[in-house]
């Protein structure tokens, strides 16, 4: 122990830095006051920010190239969701088991952790959250009599008698997001889990032409065209054109992340105090958001991983993630900061936007999940723009995804 201590007190008299890669946002300006508070705190360590764009699939690029390429100079980095399999199965992550301790680990909001576990080891900590939710126009349910949709059958029959009370204003009541890109895939995966199905099984078979798997693929078809209760145009739509759709008070239903809760709380939206929001609704009854957090890991070529896991140790903190939290508007991961006397002062919805996040799924937990989702986005696109069948459609991505199986067989699908 004494050892240990000489060891570390030399440590600290060595200057040390680090790089801090994460996506250039204005919700990540908390970042720069919360560093220099970190590097007062550790007077030998001198972070540099390094800001990627805003875009994920440009983000993952510029990472995989410059770990691919053995790049030493990434010391921490922020990490989709989706990613962290893919990074560590490559190694290009250093476990953290050896740093966290259970208590740390039990801080954290218990969906939030086996998307950042591969193999049984922890290769990153959660740092915000985002979860689907289904948000809904509280004073036109409220005037109908009418409670949020908690299944299918009630968003449909709750649609349809509300835009025949108010045919100018909800043409078509519910938007989302369906162009080909990974906003598809989360909304797919919503429907699938909503009626008991999943792309994989719990051994990795490839189940997503299941019976059950049609059907979902089927309604989100129906909402587009049998009962036209959403646009055909929303097989372009991202977040940005649902959210202008909805906040423009155009939408009775709109699934989408945390942040358009806004809409109902701020005095110049044109909904304000006109908003509530759900957990999205299943065949037969609420079904599972599909989980969007931000990670931190440390890379596997660092020269420093004691020094890095201290500053993802510290951004993870209570007073890192709440100052965040109050400064962005991000939902922290965790689970105590859902019962802050200050951010509940300021959201007081927060507790909702727990139990969404506590059954909140994530995807496919496999290095392979970029390439699933590709064949997700186009083959559920082909479906919903009337190219195929939603049976077609699923035949046919299952047949891909058995090839994927066969071209990497010693990569695990799930």
């Amino acid at each position: 122990m004494v050892l240990l201590a000489v060891l570390w007190v030399q440590a600290q008299s060595e200057k040390v830095t680090l790089t801090f890669n994460y996506f250039a946002d204005p919700s990540m300006q908390a970042n720069v006051p919360l560093v220099a508070e970190f590097e007062r705190r550790y007077p030998h360590i001198k972070v540099l920010h390094r800001t990627l764009p805003a875009n994920v699939d440009m983000m993952h690029d510029k990472y995989v190239t410059s770990l691919a390429s053995g790049d030493s100079s990434m010391d921490v980095f922020a990490l989709d969701i989706i990613w962290p399999a893919e990074f560590a199965n490559a190694d290009w992550l250093r476990p953290l088991d050896d740093f966290v301790t259970p208590a740390k680990r039990a801080t954290f909001i218990p969906s939030t952790l086996p998307p950042v576990t591969w193999k049984g080891e922890l290769y990153a900590l959660p740092w915000n959250c985002n979860v689907g939710t289904f948000f809904y126009r509280l004073d036109l349910l409220q005037q109908a009599g009418l409670p949020p949709p908690s299944n299918w059958n009630q968003v449909v029959e709750s649609s349809m008698a509300l835009r025949e009370r108010y045919p100018d204003l909800l043409r078509e009541p519910l938007v989302m997001q369906a162009g080909r890109y990974e906003g598809l895939v989360c909304d797919f995966l919503e429907l699938l889990w909503g009626n008991g199905a999943e792309v994989f099984d719990a051994n990795g078979k490839v189940v997503i032409n299941s019976d059950q798997a049609v059907e979902s693929l089927q309604y989100f078809c129906d909402l587009i065209g049998r009962w036209k209760l959403t646009p055909r145009a929303v097989t372009s739509y991202k977040e940005d054109d649902s959210y202008v759709a909805f906040s423009q008070g155009k939408a009775l239903y709109h699934r989408s992340w945390p942040y358009v809760v806004k809409t109902g709380i701020e005095p110049t939206s044109k909904i304000y105090k006109k908003v509530g929001f759900t957990r999205i609704p299943g065949k037969n009854g609420p079904a599972h958001g599909c989980l969007g957090t931000w990670n931190l890991a440390i890379s596997a070529r660092t020269r420093h991983p004691r020094e890095a896991y201290l500053l993802v140790d510290f951004l993870t903190s209570p007073y890192a993630e709440k100052t965040h939290a109050l400064e962005s508007g991000l939902n922290p991961s965790l689970s105590a900061l859902y019962h802050d006397r200050d951010l509940l002062a300021q959201r007081p919805y927060l507790p909702e936007f727990l139990t969404l996040i506590q059954t909140g799924k994530p995807r496919p937990v496999t290095p392979l999940y970029p390439k699933v989702s590709r064949i997700l986005q186009i083959q559920v696109h082909r479906a919903l723009t009337g190219e195929l069948t939603p049976r077609q459609a699923l035949d046919e991505a299952a047949w891909k995804l058995e090839e994927l199986r066969r071209r990497y067989p010693g990569v695990p699908l799930t």
